[in-house]
């Protein structure tokens, strides 16, 4: 049996469209506000184009399953997915442009996480003739994430080991990644995140306003103007997350700023609203090279102690 997922969009998660393109059906979890503003570079569109946190979810008894997967531009050439069945990450082939999995032919939770660094084209789902394909029924909690590359997921080995999932994960909620490898803050992001649906919202950047030198009071507005209209949903938690450190980094911008001085700048912001947490970035990784690929992303080591410090201050 087939299913087009355009049909079935109820099999999908942390997607908001899809379009047809000439290698598959190509997944978005931006908006169309949200990929307009990122289209200003090839650069930030493939970033944006990636399916960072866009997953295939579905019960199933069917002994055998298979989904078409062709791949585009990379933001960095990682291609491997991340399956679980009953929420144990299990293994998978991927030959021929088709991932296939393996089942014992009694019914099972299968979710299908699709490479997150890479431009992806899906086919029609496959399971065996007669085979049960139901849909999984939606939690009560859903999250967002908006943030830059650290929080898309660059540059860990796979899917599953990026923080935004695995926070997710633990706190059992739907989540859609808005994340966006190279953005910096615009206050724009608030607006268009209120197309979403999410009762906790993380957002975070600090690391590229830094690199890119944008003066302090730029980068408070943007972020004040991004964070204003999430303060709009009253029930709704609001993080803000300041810059993890840049490993080594101890030469100041242009401006003569340190990444410090974004981090205290976010830290002031949030003061200003008693409904606004703030997390620091800096309590989350040390700054040690170790734990990083190239001094600003974390490996998979990185990403493992980050998500184990994030998931501290989740604990109640």
């Amino acid at each position: 049996m087939l299913f087009d997922l355009r049909k079935n969009c109820g099999l999908l998660r942390g997607c908001v469209s899809m379009e047809a393109k000439e290698k598959g059906l190509q997944l978005h979890r931006l908006t169309p506000s949200l990929l307009e503003i990122y289209r200003c570079t090839e650069h930030r569109e493939i970033r944006a184009n990636c399916p960072s946190g866009v997953r295939v979810l579905l019960k199933t008894d069917s002994a055998n399953l298979s989904l078409p997967v062709a791949f585009g531009r990379t933001a960095r050439p990682v291609f491997a997915f991340s399956v679980f069945v009953d929420g144990v990450e299990s293994t998978y082939s991927y030959e021929k442009e088709q991932l296939a999995l393996t089942l014992d032919g009694s019914l099972h939770q299968v979710e299908i996480a699709l490479p997150h660094l890479a431009e992806c084209f899906v086919g029609e789902l496959k399971a065996d003739d007669g085979a049960r394909v139901e849909n999984v029924p939606r939690k009560d909690h859903a999250m967002l994430f908006i943030g830059d590359s650290i929080m898309q997921g660059m540059t860990v080995s796979r899917p599953s080991l990026a923080y935004a999932d695995r926070l997710a994960r633990l706190l059992e909620s739907e989540y859609c990644n808005l994340s966006v490898a190279g953005a910096t803050a615009d206050q724009r992001l608030g607006s268009c995140a209120l197309e979403y649906e999410w009762d906790r919202v993380i957002l975070g950047f600090g690391v590229n306003d830094f690199n890119t030198s944008r003066p302090l009071e730029v980068y408070r507005k943007d972020m004040k103007g991004a964070l204003l209209p999430l303060l709009s949903r009253k029930k709704a938690e609001v993080i803000l997350l300041g810059p993890i450190p840049w490993a080594g980094r101890t030469e100041p911008n242009e401006l003569g700023l340190h990444l410090d001085d974004y981090c205290e700048a976010l830290r002031g912001l949030a003061a200003e609203f008693p409904q606004v947490r703030f997390i620091d970035g800096r309590t989350l990784l040390p700054d040690d090279p170790a734990y990083y690929v190239d001094g600003i992303h974390p490996n998979d080591a990185g990403a493992e102690l980050l998500f184990r410090n994030l998931k501290g201050l989740f604990a109640d």
